[in-house]
C-alpha cells in the first residue's frame, strides 16, 4: 500500500461519520489542493495531498471546532512518524499547515496557504450551499421578508466581529451561506480566486432565486 492510501484509510476511518466535514469533504479538498498546487507550481504534491487528507482529523477529538487544527496537527504528527511516511522536515511542514488551516491570521508557508484555499473553495458553490444548510440544520431556514439573509453581501470582517462575540452569523441558517460566500476575501492564491469567482456568483444567484420564490 502506498503512502497516500495509508493516509487515506486512516483519515476516512476517523471522519466518515462527521457532518459537513466528512470524508467526502476531505476528498474534495484533496482535489482542490492538487488543482491549486499544480497551477501555482508547488512541486511537493505528496505533501499537499497528505495535508488535505489529514486536515480535519482533529474534529472528533477537539473540545471546540476552533481547536481542531491544533488537535489534528498533534494526531497527524504522531501518525506520520509512527508510519515513517515522510522525513521529519516534511512532517513539520504538513503539521504546520494542519495546525493553522482554520486560523486565517496565524501561521505561514506555501503549503498552509494552499490548504486554506483548498478548504475555503469547498465552502463555495453548490457544495458550499449544501454544507452550509447541513451545518445549521438546527436553525430556522430564513426570516420572512429577509429571504436572502440579514447578512446579505456582508464583508467577511463583519462576520468576524460576530464570531468574536460568540455569535453565529445570525439567527437563521441562510446567513451561514452569506458567511461562506464572504470567505472568498480570505483566499491567497490567484488560482483559488479564479476558481472561486463563479462559485461565489452561483451562491448569490441561489439566494436571489430563493428571494424571488418567496414573494
Amino acid at each position: 500500500m502506498n503512502k497516500v492510501k495509508i493516509i487515506e484509510t486512516y483519515s476516512k476511518k476517523i471522519l466518515n461519520t462527521q457532518v459537513a466535514h466528512d470524508w467526502k469533504h476531505v476528498f474534495r479538498v484533496r482535489n482542490n489542493i492538487l488543482k491549486i498546487a499544480k497551477a501555482e507550481k508547488y512541486s511537493r504534491l505528496d505533501l499537499a495531498e497528505a495535508a488535505a487528507l489529514l486536515h480535519d482529523i482533529g474534529l472528533p477529538f477537539a473540545k471546540t471546532q476552533g481547536e481542531h487544527g491544533a488537535v489534528g496537527a498533534m494526531l497527524a504528527a504522531n501518525f506520520l512518524r509512527e508510519k515513517k511516511l515522510f522525513s521529519e522536515k516534511e512532517i513539520k511542514e504538513i503539521v504546520n499547515a494542519i495546525r493553522f488551516h482554520n486560523k486565517k491570521l496565524e501561521g505561514g508557508g506555501a503549503l498552509l496557504y494552499l490548504l486554506r484555499d483548498a478548504d475555503v473553495l469547498d465552502l463555495l458553490g453548490a457544495m458550499g450551499i449544501m454544507r452550509g444548510f447541513m451545518s445549521r440544520h438546527y436553525q430556522p431556514d430564513y426570516s420572512f421578508g429577509k429571504t436572502k439573509g440579514e447578512m446579505w453581501l456582508s464583508p467577511n470582517k463583519k462576520f468576524d466581529k460576530r464570531f468574536k462575540q460568540g455569535l453565529l452569523p445570525s439567527d437563521f441558517a441562510v446567513d451561514q451561506i452569506n458567511f461562506q460566500r464572504s470567505c472568498y476575501e480570505n483566499l491567497k492564491t490567484k488560482t483559488a480566486k479564479k476558481l472561486a469567482r463563479p462559485l461565489v456568483k452561483f451562491m448569490e444567484k441561489f439566494l436571489l432565486q430563493m428571494d424571488k420564490e418567496t414573494k
